[in-house]
């Protein structure tokens, strides 16, 4: 999936993710050849679900700072707006089916990011990966203002082809754009070379609101995605332990869990780690199935498979 502003697209996946709950930094999968971070998270959920999700004023405003705008695949633009909830260190955009587009409900996607322009460079070499022509980017190299209040830049992108598989590809590796990051010295003074995630969302963070960062998930993936995604990050370094036909991957800070469909793709758990505690753990309820419940402590989970 790909926002008109030049957000990067993201891995299209079906499946399970489950990361610790410690500051994500790039330090934090130090044991890689190349530390990767956790960008966003991308789900498309069922439509009693969404229509929840999309009604809540809860989401709208109270969880996170928020924002939504038109999704693109592959340069052709999807008649969709997303809801985009903003942490400190990734964020998580939730949208509804959209089938003739390629985003049926139960598709997952994440980015992956790389934050300095060497390691990019580095990664492509190390696992041989190709990367994708941005025509959006391309044609805006520059994202001030525009439709949305959060922009990653002219973004380059490695997709991860998987024979057989859904598009968009199931894992993206990007480097955010150095116009947005020039853009964004004018205030933080920081180099043009780092791309963090933390930098990036440093303008649109609210941390009088109780979403800090994505810290855990659980996704169902197809089984030929999951041995991709184990065979390119093991190529880096990552370590990548095999559960069955799932595989657990250790990103330091974020630990990302994958897990064979047999039960239905999509995804099966959020979980957040929170700026502060929420009073009285309160629980909100969105479709047939799904409860974000509040903690005890800073945290929250968000169970898409609730009786």
């Amino acid at each position: 999936m790909k926002r008109a502003r030049g957000v990067a697209a993201a891995i299209s996946v079906t499946g399970a993710v489950a990361l610790a709950i410690a500051a994500p930094t790039a330090a934090a999968s130090s044991q890689a050849v190349v530390p990767l971070v956790l960008g966003h998270v991308d789900v498309v959920l069922d439509s009693a679900t969404w229509t929840d999700v999309e009604q809540s004023a809860f989401l709208h405003g109270g969880f996170s700072a928020v924002d939504s705008g038109w999704s693109i695949s592959f340069g052709t633009r999807i008649a969709r707006r997303p809801l985009q909830l903003f942490g400190k260190y990734n964020y998580l955009e939730i949208a509804g089916p959209d089938p003739a587009a390629g985003s049926p409900a139960g598709q997952v996607s994440i980015t992956l990011v790389i934050e300095h322009p060497a390691d990019f460079e580095r990664f492509k070499k190390l696992t041989g990966m190709s990367e994708e022509i941005d025509m959006v980017a391309a044609d805006r190299p520059v994202c001030v203002g525009g439709l949305s209040s959060y922009c990653e830049g002219a973004t380059r992108t490695l997709p991860l082809a998987v024979a057989n598989s859904a598009v968009p590809a199931p894992l993206h590796i990007v480097l955010f754009g150095w116009d947005r990051a020039q853009e964004l010295g004018v205030v933080d003074s920081m180099a043009v070379t780092n791309r963090s995630s933390a930098r990036f969302l440093a303008p649109v963070f609210d941390a009088d609101k109780p979403f800090k960062y994505i810290s855990g998930a659980t996704l169902a993936v197809p089984v030929t995605e999951i041995a991709a995604i184990s065979t390119v990050l093991r190529r880096d370094g990552i370590k990548v332990v095999a559960e069955g036909e799932g595989a657990i991957i250790d990103l330091g800070g974020i630990t990302v869990r994958l897990i064979p469909p047999w039960a239905g793709a999509g995804v099966k758990e959020l979980r957040f780690a929170l700026t502060h505690d929420v009073p009285a753990n309160p629980v909100y309820t969105f479709g047939p199935r799904s409860h974000l419940r509040f903690g005890p402590g800073a945290v929250a989970v968000w169970d898409f498979n609730s009786p």
